[in-house]
């Protein structure tokens, strides 16, 4: 396997798919690629460091030894304003979950899908001039409320979730 870690002028030329193939073969447990994720994660903080309520934590290691950003940000908040990944490095993070809001606070994984969108749609319901407010857009519809805060298109939220239920990744839905 190649470990081999490009200078970053050659790492800005690579697209996507070969940044995050090219880092895959790094083994960041033992820093390699550290040069890179420091010079990511300065850009990352150039271009969204300055979203209200977006706590940029830093660099990490993701489960299977690839650099990560790790963000944090409030369960209101329109998580389509970060990109799922940056320069070839996955963004992640989210709500802690000791903030996250009662719709969303389950006990057993293996029987519940805490992303499920009935509960985005219930949390949205209740709350929804709340939401509204703390977005800061009072004219903001239903659909584009639950696309912020499940951070894409809402409908296709539904559409993966069926997809992974019918695959067994994720429980259905159960009231």
């Amino acid at each position: 396997m190649n470990t081999k870690v490009p200078e970053w002028s050659n790492w800005l030329k690579m697209t996507e798919n070969e940044r995050v193939e090219c880092q895959h073969t790094w083994n960041a447990y033992k820093g390699e690629g550290q040069d890179i994720i420091e010079k990511v994660l300065s850009k990352f903080k150039e271009e969204y460091g300055n979203i209200p309520r977006l706590e940029i934590l830093g660099k990490g290691i993701y489960h299977g030894g690839t650099w990560v950003i790790s963000v944090k940000y409030p369960f209101i908040f329109d998580k389509r304003k970060i990109p799922k990944s940056f320069l070839g490095v996955d963004i992640r993070g989210g709500t802690p979950n000791g903030d996250l809001p009662e719709e969303f606070q389950i006990c057993n994984t293996k029987k519940e899908y805490v992303w499920a969108p009935e509960r985005y749609e219930k949390f949205v319901d209740k709350y929804m001039e709340k939401i509204k407010r703390e977005l800061g857009s009072l004219n903001i519809d239903r659909l584009e409320i639950l696309s912020a805060l499940c951070g894409q298109d809402f409908n296709e939220h539904i559409q993966q979730c069926k997809e992974w239920e019918s695959k067994g990744i994720i429980p259905s839905y159960q009231e």
